[in-house]
């Protein structure tokens, strides 16, 4: 099962409804990932507010450094550190080596936990047992990147299937999908016998972008694109320097991915209650899959 949780659905000035952007993105396998796109200012309180520890937080993944997308960074490491961390932090982000650098300048204490550092690029930037992470360079005031977490193809048990061979569960299990196949009661037992191959999850998280048909294959049949869309389409007349995408154009981008589940976030302080009927709206005018208007800790809970 993969959790979306977003802890921050605001763009640059955030209000007491929207802070600034951070989503949260948990996988529950055998083993807890959290990976964090985007921190911004009040993410740890944000994190306490939706029950997730800070401290289990595996990967943070910064678009670029625009202080709405990173300023909460400075204080969750440190809370991190006083809290004794021991567990390795992947920082993946433009430029990571070089901005971590200056960030551990800012403190008095060198920080006792390890972290390593990715510079993100386009193409693969990390893999494990799990899942890929990829990024895309998007079209923004400085240099910003698009994130691609695609789970990989995993192995579900079909408990009719076992039924019908006479087994029961146990440690063998795990052996079996490691190897493929395994011995148990004098026979050999293949992992298609007793399970069905599960297509992985995929998860795009668009940072800060103009509208970029790199997008569209970026997206291709994701399970989530999670987009911003700063302003409506009528409202970003004259604020084209700004370098943001409308929500109109986060639709559009999600028809042509033919993505299953739209999140739109980084929606402008200007955006009320009473604006939500519109923005919906313009979502619907060019696509019909399933949607969501963020709002600080929303979740959405996908099994696999």
């Amino acid at each position: 099962m993969i959790r979306i949780t977003v802890l921050g659905s605001g763009s640059s000035i955030p209000s007491f409804e929207r802070w600034h952007p951070s989503i949260a993105l948990e996988f529950f396998y055998d083993k807890y990932f959290l990976l964090l796109f985007d921190c911004g200012e009040g993410t740890q309180i944000r994190l306490m507010q939706a029950g997730i520890s800070f401290m289990r937080i595996n990967f943070i993944l910064i678009s670029h450094w625009h202080g709405d997308h990173f300023s909460g960074l400075i204080p969750l490491l440190q809370s991190m550190q006083l809290e004794s961390r021991s567990e390795k932090l992947f920082l993946i982000a433009p430029d990571a080596k070089e901005m971590f650098e200056k960030i551990k300048s800012l403190y008095y204490y060198k920080l006792k936990f390890p972290v390593e550092t990715i510079d993100a690029k386009e193409g693969l930037i990390f893999e494990n047992e799990y899942f890929r992470i990829y990024g895309l360079k998007t079209i923004h005031t400085v240099t910003s990147f698009a994130y691609k977490v695609e789970e990989k193809e995993k192995w579900k048990i079909d408990e009719k299937k076992l039924e019908n061979l006479g087994l029961k569960r146990g440690r063998w299990i795990e052996e079996l999908k490691r190897k493929g196949k395994v011995e148990i009661n004098n026979r050999e037992v293949k992992i298609e016998e007793i399970a069905n191959l599960i297509k992985g999850k995929i998860i795009v998280y668009s940072g800060d972008t103009v509208f970029d048909k790199n997008m569209i294959d970026f997206s291709k049949n994701a399970d989530f694109l999670i987009h911003e869309a700063t302003f409506l389409e009528k409202d970003k007349k004259g604020r084209e320097d700004y370098m943001h995408s409308s929500v109109l154009e986060a639709a559009k981008i999600a028809r042509d991915a033919k993505v299953k589940n739209l999140i739109i976030f980084h929606l402008s302080r200007r955006y009320q209650e009473e604006d939500l009927k519109e923005i919906e709206e313009e979502i619907k005018k060019v696509f019909d899959g399933k949607f969501f208007i963020a709002k600080d800790l929303l979740k959405i809970d996908e099994r696999g």
